[in-house]
């Protein structure tokens, strides 16, 4: 049996945005796809979204949720996992879950 994946609505192929850190820029770019009908992905550091230059936390419905934007978790304070142990690295995604 062959098995044959396909997206929404039957779609075969995709184009997918994905930005990192919640910088205030990403107000900004969230508006242009919303008002062009698209999607992105924004992976955020809890630890550091309350921060100056950041998206803030209470922010997070009404800038990327309520217009159909995925909100991902990146690790809380985005350490370099090459520079960590693994369980550290665990624990960091762990608590921006959170």
């Amino acid at each position: 049996m062959m098995l044959n994946y396909v997206f929404p609505e039957g779609k075969k192929k995709v184009l997918t945005f994905s930005y990192d850190d919640g910088n205030d820029c990403d107000r900004r770019l969230a508006q242009i796809f919303t008002d062009h009908k698209m999607k992105a992905t924004f992976n955020l550091n809890s630890g550091f979204q309350n921060g100056k230059g950041k998206i803030h936390l209470d922010e997070l419905k009404s800038v990327f949720i309520d217009h159909g934007h995925e909100v991902a978790c990146h690790g809380k304070l985005h350490p370099f996992e090459n520079q960590i142990p693994m369980s550290s690295m665990i624990e960091d995604v762990r608590e921006d879950r959170i």
